[in-house]
């Protein structure tokens, strides 16, 4: 609640707060600053609060016992923090207020500083005060050219220096031995991880878009690394380095293409692994079979087998995405825990033959498989709830579908040899049905006892009555575009209300009712 300068001159000396939020009002600064307090310990009111002098300085007074500070917004002030040696935490996040940290110079016992987006800032000098610091946060300082200072800063655990990328050197890290979190994601002047060879305790690095690195040798020393991300590092062209990495269970070298070869992985936990984009690879060598999630996505035409995978029994994710020349998904009849495959722009694989023993299986995108003739082996994924199948044109049967009774989401867009809905009558719970372009298909009725609330029948003229959706309450979205032949909308008058809160489409497009 604002403070006005009566209550403030009440306040006793007795009580202390663990955190303040403080909003500057311009409209009453001149005659007095009200501050907003957003959250105190308890119900206390504050003591000693701001001794507030002008819209030009800002100053807490003395004997301040504040252990945090967040400074939320600050316009056009300056700000010191004098006499308070007992501040630890101190939250200047997107203020971008000053282009100096000289007043951090007095706070001597200071362990957590969040910089985040003061892009006036042009040197951490005042850093090197603080001795005592373990979090840090520097992202989006893009004049910051140095971190020398941070050498002083030798308990530093958590370190962010995301874009900054006018930094070219890590040397002065070499001296932060306690490091466990680094993240220097586009800083790409970086050319050389040689500090890194001292960093033994680092269990999370991000070097995404460093696009300057080209070997990854010093990591022989990094243990302890837990967290990897390389993406788009292209001049990267060998695992080698990451060999004595025996805890690292993510890793993220998408968009690099030079890699050839994943053996030096296999000593490695990896439990996640993103090797999407990399065209290079070699693939004779099996996977980690401590693999739960794996993205070789659009690496068409660097490998034609899915035999590497065949240990990866505890693998629950896969993306295959756009690798359009596997054939067979036979290796996969082992990785029975299968949650999530995306089988997505693969047009050489002819049947689904390898997913039948995948009953754990919930999430399936088969889009633009124009091989597939049939989902008959789908009968055992009883907990399949998510079906992508847009652009199979060759399936004529759902058949197998009147067993996927949790099914909620399933797009059969641009199938148009597929005739009949009935088996989707045993789908109670879906809930979104796309059939775009489906041109066989003359009935709704199996759709009469279904919950949809998204139905997209759009270019289906063969479709002439409305009477199986009478019955639903939860449509929220119908598309009837390009199907001249409804001639009622009358059956929709259950859906009314419902889908006011939505729309409908009739005809060449035009909007019948609109959110």
């Amino acid at each position: 609640m604002p403070l006005t300068k009566q209550l403030l001159q009440k306040i006793t000396d007795e009580v202390w707060i663990q955190e303040i939020f403080v909003f500057l009002d311009l409209k009453t600064i001149r005659s007095f600053c009200f501050l907003k307090i957003i959250e105190l310990n308890f119900d206390l009111v504050l003591s000693h609060l701001y001794t507030l002098y002008s819209e030009e300085h800002i100053s807490l007074p003395p004997n301040a016992i504040f252990d945090r500070v967040t400074i939320a917004i600050i316009p056009r002030t300056s700000f010191t923090l004098l006499n308070c040696p007992s501040l630890i935490h101190l939250d200047l996040g997107k203020t971008d207020w000053s282009k100096s940290l000289l007043f951090i110079r007095n706070l001597s016992n200071l362990k957590h500083l969040n910089l985040y987006r003061n892009n006036q800032i042009t040197s951490l000098e005042p850093l090197s005060y603080c001795s005592g610091l373990t979090y840090l946060t520097l992202q989006n300082n893009n004049r910051i050219t140095s971190l020398e200072p941070l050498s002083h800063c030798s308990g530093l655990t958590y370190l962010n220096l995301q874009s900054n990328n006018q930094i070219t050197s890590l040397g002065s890290l070499s001296h932060c031995l306690d490091l466990t979190y680094l993240n220097l994601q586009n800083n790409n002047q970086i050319t050389s991880l040689e500090p890194f060879s001292h960093c033994s305790s680092l269990t999370y690095l991000n070097l995404q878009n460093n696009n300057q690195i080209t070997s990854l040798e010093h990591f022989s020393h990094c243990s302890g690394l837990t967290h990897l991300n390389l993406n788009n590092n292209k001049k990267i062209h060998s695992f080698e380095g990451l060999r004595n990495c025996t805890r690292l269970e993510h890793l993220d070298v998408s968009c690099n293409q030079l890699i050839t070869c994943v053996e030096p992985l296999l000593n490695c936990p990896i439990k996640y692994l993103n090797l999407s984009s990399n065209l290079t690879i070699n693939w004779n060598n099996c996977f980690p079979c401590t693999l739960t999630e794996l993205d070789l996505s659009s690496n068409s035409g660097a490998f034609n087998s899915l035999e590497p995978i065949s240990n990866c029994s505890n693998l629950t994710i896969l993306n295959l995405f756009y690798n359009n020349v596997i054939t067979s998904l036979e290796p996969l009849l082992n990785c029975i825990n299968l949650v999530q495959l995306y089988l997505c722009y693969n047009d050489k694989i002819s049947s689904l033959f390898g997913i039948s023993n995948c009953s754990k299986l919930t999430h399936l995108n088969l889009q633009f498989n124009t091989q597939i003739d049939s989902i008959e082996l789908l009968c055992n994924c009883h907990n399949l709830n998510y079906l992508e199948m847009s652009l199979n044109r060759r399936v004529t049967s759902l058949g197998p579908l009147s067993k996927c009774h949790n099914l909620t989401y399933l797009n059969l867009n641009n199938n148009n040899q597929i005739d009949s809905l009935e088996p989707l009558s045993d789908c109670q719970k879906l809930e979104e049905l796309y059939l775009h372009f489906n041109t066989r298909i003359s009935s709704l009725e199996p759709l009469s006892r279904c919950s949809l609330k998204i139905l997209d029948l759009r270019s289906n003229d063969r479709i002439s009555s409305l009477e199986p959706l009478r019955n639903n309450s939860h449509l929220i979205q119908l598309d009837l575009s390009s199907n001249e032949q409804i001639a009622s909308l009358e059956p929709l008058s259950n859906s009314k209300n419902s889908l006011k809160k939505g729309f409908l489409r009739i005809k060449g497009g035009e909007t019948f009712l609109k959110r």
